[in-house]
C-alpha cells in the first residue's frame, strides 16, 4: 500500500485520525544513501553509494485538510537539519547557518506501510568549504508516535536551536563584534548542557564564548569558563581527559577559524593563558603542543621565522621531547640567515631528537645545517671555513649526494681537482640506483668540461 495524501494520519495507520485532530507525532529511523554529492568539504565518508544513519521526526499541525508539517532530522554524519511544508512530497530543507532560507534545499517523502522512502536534494553554493548532497535517497521506517516521538522531536529543536546560536556567534566574531556574539554563544552553550551536559561539544560554544570574553577584555570569565571544563590534576577519568582534548581542539580551531587581527590574537592569548594555568594536565599538553607545531609551521612557511620559533618553543614546553618541534626552531635559524645557531641548537639537543626521532633523522638534519653553514661560509669568502663545513656535512651523511657534489665543486674552485673526481668517484662507487649513479656522472663531466675549457683559454692566452 501507497500512501499520496500530504496528512502524516496516513503514515501512522494505527493512530485514531479525525478531521479535527490538532497534532500528530511521528519518529523514523533509517539510513540515507548517497548518490551525487559535491564540494571541498566533502569527507572519505561522504561518496557515492555511502549509507549513513538518519533520524527524522515529523509534527502535523492543524486539520487534515490545510495542516502544516515540520521536523527535523539529523544523524551521526550529518548536519541537523530542519523541515517545513504544506506536504510531504514538498518539503523544503533549512539548515543552522541560514535558519530563515531553505536556499532551494528540499526533502520529498512517500508514506508507505511502515515508514518512508523519498530524496534529499541540496543546492550546492559556489566558493564554499562545505559538502552538498545534491542527491541522496532516504530509506526510513516508523519507530514511534506521540510523546516519545515528541521528546525525541525536542531535542532536535533544541539541537537545531544550540547550532544556530552557535553559528551565529562565530559570524559575529568573525566581524568583530564580540559583545553582540557574547549573547548567541551563552544560549548555544546553555542548549548544550541541557540537552547533554557531558557532550564535548560543549567545548566548541564554550570556547568561543570564552574568546569572545577574551576579546571583550574579561579575560578572568573566560578563564573561569574554561576551568569549569578542564577541571584539576586529580581528575583524571576518560571523560574528564577527552572534554580536555575537546577544549583543547576548540582553541586551535578557534585561532585557525577567526580571520580578523582582534579575533586570533584573543584567541592565542586563551591558548598561552590556558598553556600556562592548564598546560600540565592530561589532555591537553599534547593536542596544545600539537597546535603551537602547526603555528610554528605555518609562520615558518610565511617566511616569520622569528615568530615560527616562538610558537616552537611554546609547544617544547608541553611536551620537550617533541623532535619536529626541535627541527623546526633549527630550521628557522636558517631561515633567519643563522645556520650557526640552528646546528648549535640541534646538537645541543641531540639526545632528545635522537629519542624522539632516530639517529639517521638527525643525521640528515646535521648534514643539511653543516651545508647551509658552508654556503654562507663560501659566500663570505671563508673558503677554508666552507671545505671544513661541507666535509662535516658529508661526514655526516656520506651518501648524502648532494653535499657531497658541493664538497667537489668547492675542491675544484680551488683548483684541488684530484680530490674532487676522487670524491665523486668514491661518491658514484656507493650509488644504489641509475638516478644516483647518474647525478655524480653529470657533475663529474661538467668538472671535466670546465677544466678543458680552462685549459683551452690558457693555451690561447700563451701561458705555460
Amino acid at each position: 500500500m501507497r500512501c499520496l495524501s500530504t496528512a502524516i494520519a496516513c503514515i501512522l495507520l494505527s493512530l485514531p485520525w479525525s478531521a479535527s485532530a490538532s497534532t500528530t507525532m511521528a519518529l523514523f529511523r533509517g539510513e540515507m544513501e548517497l548518490v551525487t554529492i559535491s564540494g571541498s568539504g566533502c569527507t572519505e565518508k561522504d561518496k557515492s553509494g555511502s549509507r549513513l544513519p538518519l533520524e527524522l521526526t515529523l509534527k502535523q499541525e492543524g486539520p487534515a485538510s490545510g495542516s502544516q508539517i515540520s521536523g527535523y532530522f539529523k544523524g551521526p554524519d550529518i548536519q541537523v537539519g530542519r523541515v517545513s511544508g504544506v506536504a510531504l512530497g514538498q518539503l523544503q530543507v533549512f539548515y543552522p547557518d541560514a535558519p530563515g532560507s531553505s536556499q532551494g534545499n528540499t526533502l520529498s517523502l512517500v508514506a508507505g506501510t511502515g515508514g518512508l522512502e523519498g530524496e534529499l536534494h541540496e543546492n550546492p553554493k559556489q566558493d564554499s568549504g562545505d559538502c552538498y548532497f545534491e542527491k541522496a535517497v532516504v530509506h526510513l521506517r516508523q519507530e514511534a508516535d506521540g510523546s516519545e516521538a515528541e521528546a525525541v522531536f525536542l531535542r532536535q529543536a533544541d539541537l537545531f536551536s544550540a547550532e544556530t546560536h552557535y553559528l551565529s556567534g562565530q559570524a559575529l566574531l568573525q566581524a568583530d563584534k564580540p559583545k553582540e556574539a557574547i549573547p548567541e554563544l551563552t544560549k548555544s552553550l546553555e542548549l548544550r548542557r541541557k540537552l547533554n551536559p557531558g557532550d564535548p561539544e560543549i567545548s566548541y560554544s564554550a570556547v568561543s564564548l570564552a574568546t569572545a570574553r577574551t576579546m571583550d577584555g574579561q579575560e578572568t570569565k573566560a578563564l573561569s569558563l574554561l576551568q569549569g571544563l578542564l577541571g584539576n590534576r586529580s581528575d583524571a577519568g576518560d571523560a574528564v581527559v577527552q572534554q580536555r582534548i575537546a577544549v583543547s581542539a576548540g582553541l586551535c580551531s578557534e585561532e585557525q577559524y577567526l580571520q580578523n587581527e582582534a579575533g586570533q590574537k584573543a584567541a592565542e592569548r586563551l591558548m598561552d593563558l590556558v598553556a600556562r594555568e592548564f598546560g600540565g594536565l592530561n589532555g591537553v599538553s599534547l593536542p596544545l603542543a600539537a597546535c603551537y607545531n602547526e603555528m610554528g609551521k605555518l609562520h615558518k612557511e610565511q617566511d616569520d621565522p622569528e615568530t615560527a620559533i616562538g610558537l616552537f618553543q611554546q609547544a617544547l614546553k608541553l611536551n620537550p621531547d617533541n623532535p619536529e618541534s626541535m627541527a623546526g626552531i633549527a630550521m628557522s635559524y636558517v631561515d633567519m640567515d643563522l645556520p650557526t645557531q640552528g646546528r648549535n641548537y640541534l646538537s645541543e639537543h641531540a639526545k632528545e631528537f635522537i629519542h624522539g626521532a632516530g639517529k639517521e633523522s638527525f643525521d640528515d638534519f646535521m648534514s643539511y645545517l653543516y651545508a647551509a653553514e658552508a654556503q654562507q661560509a663560501e659566500g663570505d669568502g671563508e673558503v677554508s671555513r666552507a671545505e671544513e663545513l661541507f666535509g662535516a656535512a658529508v661526514k655526516a651523511k656520506p651518501q648524502d649526494r648532494v653535499a657531497v657534489i658541493q664538497l667537489s665543486r668547492l675542491l675544484a674552485k680551488e683548483g684541488k681537482n684530484a680530490r674532487a673526481r676522487a670524491l665523486l668517484d668514491e661518491g658514484r662507487k656507493g650509488c644504489g640506483d641509475q638516478p644516483c649513479r647518474q647525478d655524480y656522472a653529470d657533475e663529474l663531466a661538467r668538472q671535466e668540461l670546465i677544466v678543458r675549457m680552462v685549459k683551452r683559454l690558457e693555451t690561447r692566452s700563451g701561458k705555460p
